[in-house]
């Protein structure tokens, strides 16, 4: 594996957004979505939890930051906005490690062209959050709050739409403290009406959440919390008022699969199991769509046939971790026997320097509306005068099997060439 493994992960997590994006398209899935689902989870098994803030400006982000961490790792705004995160900060102390996104207050004015709530998709688009945490100042929970909700709401719908996963939300009530008495800073404490202000608000901002279909759907649970510290906490002097910040990061390392383990690396042999069941899972997405497209454009010098073609053995690379090149992929189909590899290579290589998201873009909607385009013809498995869909998917399975073999499985080329004859089709 020639990338790092943290590059490794984010961007097979990429590919496996990618991937979800298709299968919608796809009848009769079978375990694909299940694998898929299995995947995602070892994933988080082997990065930071990464966790997105939200709520309105002063309702305590940076202080609950400051908590979690027991120290100051990040400035507070008690005067002014605090200008928003332009990427994904990682936080580490006391052997911890989390990637937040503390966002601007959703009903801080636009920016220039930008509203926060466009302003947080942008930062999120990278990187899909595992938990979106809202949190709303104790006193506020009934005043102003349907329209942060409103647009919370939207933007996790748009997050998932991005990612094709479903968040889990943890809400928040910051600053129980400061509820009457407001003499009584300390807590826990025995005083009924503390107790029953901060209950109440507990329950005020678990209805109001509870009103939205979709955060209701996601909702996991509301926290009561008190964020105020003075840092170093152990300094003579300082003031310590945190309550509740363990009960938080237990429900948070809960709801993030084995988040305690994070940065384990795993094992040849789990990492081994996973490239080829996400190899597989990616393969039979190409021989279905290969399949399809040929059956339904039965036409000469189609595109569609060898882009899916050389994207299945894109993809085989990719999760072996090598480093990709059209180069590669022309040697490595010369090396089968594949007439005019290299020429289908270099046509290729320059279809590759289009703008990756316009590529994949234009790729859906052609897989979506069989729109036939043509390319002079290479004989690539499966290309003949004419295309047959039964011929093209065999020769795809082929192709991605030996790409399979040689990639993943680190068979020699030679015994791969020998084990997957691969001939064209001709009509």
């Amino acid at each position: 594996m020639t990338t790092s493994k943290q590059e490794y992960y984010d961007r097979l997590e990429q590919r496996i957004i990618e991937r979800r994006k298709l299968i919608k398209l796809i009848p009769r899935i079978g375990d694909i979505h299940k694998n898929l689902d299995n995947i995602d989870n070892f994933l988080k098994d082997v990065r930071p939890p990464r966790f997105i803030m939200i709520g309105q400006r002063g309702a305590g982000k940076s202080s609950l930051i400051n908590a979690i961490f027991n120290k100051e790792v990040e400035e507070t705004g008690d005067v002014k906005p605090q200008k928003p995160s332009k990427n994904w900060l990682s936080y580490e102390a006391d052997g911890l490690t989390l990637d937040i996104l503390d966002t601007q207050g959703l009903q801080e004015p636009a920016s220039t062209n930008h509203s926060p709530e466009n302003i947080i998709l942008e930062q999120a688009r990278d990187k899909c959050p595992d938990i979106a945490i809202f949190l709303c100042k104790a006193k506020q929970v009934n005043s102003g709050i349907d329209e942060v909700l409103d647009k919370t709401e939207k933007l996790l719908k748009k997050i998932k739409d991005i990612h094709e996963r479903d968040l889990k939300l943890i809400g928040v009530v910051t600053q129980c403290d400061e509820l009457a008495p407001p003499n009584i800073m300390k807590l826990p404490t025995d005083n009924e009406r503390k107790n029953k202000n901060i209950n109440d608000a507990v329950n005020a901002l678990r209805t109001n959440i509870s009103q939205r279909d979709y955060l209701s759907k996601i909702l996991v649970d509301v926290i009561p919390t008190a964020a105020y510290a003075e840092y170093p906490v152990d300094a003579p002097g300082n003031n310590d008022c945190r309550w509740n910040i363990d009960k938080l990061k237990n429900k948070l390392f809960d709801e993030v699969p084995n988040a305690a383990k994070m940065f384990m690396q795993p094992n040849r042999s789990e990492l081994y199991k996973l490239q080829k069941q996400v190899a597989r899972d990616f393969l039979y997405i190409h021989t279905w769509f290969t399949g399809f497209a040929a059956g339904v454009n039965p036409l000469p010098n189609a595109l569609i046939v060898p882009l899916i073609q050389m994207n299945a053995i894109r993809d085989v690379i990719d999760i072996a971790g090598d480093d990709f090149s059209w180069q590669k992929v022309s040697e490595f189909l010369n090396d089968l026997g594949v007439k005019n590899a290299v020429s289908a290579g270099v046509t290729f290589a320059t279809i590759n320097d289009m703008p990756s998201q316009f590529l994949r873009d234009s790729l859906t909607q052609y897989l979506g509306d069989m729109v036939v385009q043509t390319l002079p013809e290479y004989l690539l498995p499966g290309l003949g005068s004419i295309i047959s869909a039964w011929g093209a998917k065999q020769a795809t399975q082929k192709l991605g099997d030996a790409a399979i073999a040689h990639f993943i499985e680190r068979k020699p080329i030679q015994d791969v060439a020998k084990e997957f004859v691969l001939l064209p089709i001709h009509s």
